[in-house]
């Protein structure tokens, strides 16, 4: 048997979620693809829905009073290969 995961909350559409975020949706569509982004619905196809709860709980998740404290979680980002956060540690 699957898994079930409680959606808490209205579900929002791409385009609420790009307003709240202030990102575009293609920045949106590669963190589905990268697994970073917040937790989504797909309904059908190209059909994504982001429960309301999800997208608080993911926003709460990265918040940091500094970036020292950012550094510290020891956080992948997407691209950080390419000079992010984790390409300056030492060892």
């Amino acid at each position: 048997m699957a898994d079930m995961k409680k959606v808490v909350g209205e579900l929002l559409v791409v385009g609420e979620v790009i307003d709240r975020l202030k990102v575009s949706k293609w920045t949106l569509a590669n963190w589905r693809r990268d697994g970073f982004g917040p937790p989504y619905v797909r309904l059908k196809g190209n059909d994504v829905r982001y429960p309301e709860d999800g997208l608080r709980k993911w926003i709460e998740e990265r918040m940091v009073n500094s970036l020292a404290e950012e550094r510290g979680q020891g956080r992948e980002f997407p691209g950080s290969s390419a000079g992010g956060f984790g390409a300056h540690r030492d060892g």
